[in-house]
């Protein structure tokens, strides 16, 4: 009897899950192990991840720093993030076959440990990290990319890192990222969602250094300018999971009181920007976006911490009558009190 395994696939097209569910089926007497998608509870042995879409992208971090099987499934001369195991399209039996086969028989990698260091470069100690209970008006917590809610991932912030000035930062593999708080720009060659890795895991304390003066100019001409607000609602975006901050209502009436343009790569949440302009509730942006309720968190998350959203417990119209009701009891009272 063979030995069951389970498997995620995130960020995948429709298209590419439905051939690994067909070689599966079709081809079950040649693949060594039982193959199935995981369900709650059950123990992740397999991530498949399509890394041009964000759920993949936060799939192979969270496959790398839990230490899973990771393939990676691309487009012929993509990159692939230096990832050992790759499927490129179109997906081939015999590869796919092969590739599973390989995983079941090896031992999983070993967790990736991040170790982050501080401006005196000494050890920061490993938090404790706050399990938070699953809300009872979420009524399908399932989200658009593989993402425990209930785990609150470490990631870079930008805002502390700029108080002393402009930021070099470069890591293997990546596109050097240049942030000028003075200007208010970034610079850099690479698109948002190629800047992803440098929040999503941690700054090292060799990773990033100071800049100024002519050679601070020099890296500016290289590439042109784009806003700063872009890039910390990266920054903040990335660090929401899902859930709605703290100290915002979820009964409550939300309004992006500023626009701010995404990227192509994140039209999910041009989307729910674009339903945000209007005041409406959570659940009611959320299905005319036709997302989901933690995409939707997120992205009220983001916006919020740049101060962009207004949120109110009361609709506009509510608010309009209260307050014309409040106008006309001042007016009769100050009537009856000059009387």
């Amino acid at each position: 009897m063979k030995t069951t395994r389970h498997l995620v696939v995130a960020g995948a097209p429709p298209a590419d899950s439905a051939a690994i569910a067909s070689f599966l089926r079709v081809l079950h007497a040649e693949f060594d192990h039982e193959w199935t998608v995981a369900g709650d509870g059950d123990e992740i042995h397999l991530v498949v991840a399509d890394l041009s879409e964000f759920g993949g992208r936060c799939a192979r971090i969270r496959a790398l720093d839990e230490g899973r099987h990771l393939i990676v499934i691309a487009d012929p001369g993509t990159d692939v993030l230096d990832s050992e195991l790759v499927l490129y399209r179109p997906l081939v039996a015999k590869a796919v076959v092969g590739m599973f086969n390989h995983v079941g028989a090896t031992t999983p990698p070993a967790p990736r440990r991040l170790t982050d260091f501080s401006v005196h470069e000494r050890q920061i100690e490993k938090l404790a990290r706050p399990v938070v209970q699953p809300r009872r008006d979420e009524a399908n917590p399932a989200r658009a990319n593989f993402l425990d809610i209930q785990y609150e991932r470490p990631c870079t912030r930008l805002e502390p890192l700029l108080k002393r000035g402009a930021l070099l930062i470069k890591r293997g593999g990546l596109a050097p990222l240049l942030v000028d708080p003075v200007t208010e720009q970034f610079h850099s060659s690479a698109r948002m969602s190629e800047l992803e890795p440098y929040f999503l895991d941690p700054l090292k304390g060799n990773e990033y250094q100071r800049v100024g003066g002519a050679q601070l100019a020099a890296l500016q001409r290289e590439h042109e300018g784009r806003p700063l607000i872009r890039l910390l609602w990266l920054s903040a975006f990335l660090r929401s999971n899902g859930w709605l901050a703290r100290h915002l209502d979820p009964s409550g009436y939300y309004r992006l009181t500023q626009w701010l343009p995404l990227d192509n790569d994140y039209r999910k949440q041009h989307r729910i920007a674009m339903t945000l302009m209007r005041e409406a509730q959570l659940h009611v942006i959320a299905k005319s976006a036709k997302a989901y309720m933690a995409d939707v968190f997120d992205v009220v998350n983001a916006y919020d911490a740049l101060g962009l959203i207004e949120v109110h417990r009361q609709p506009s119209a509510a608010r309009g009558e209260a307050a014309q009701r409040s106008r006309k009891a001042k007016l009769l009272a100050t009537t009856l009190f000059t009387r």
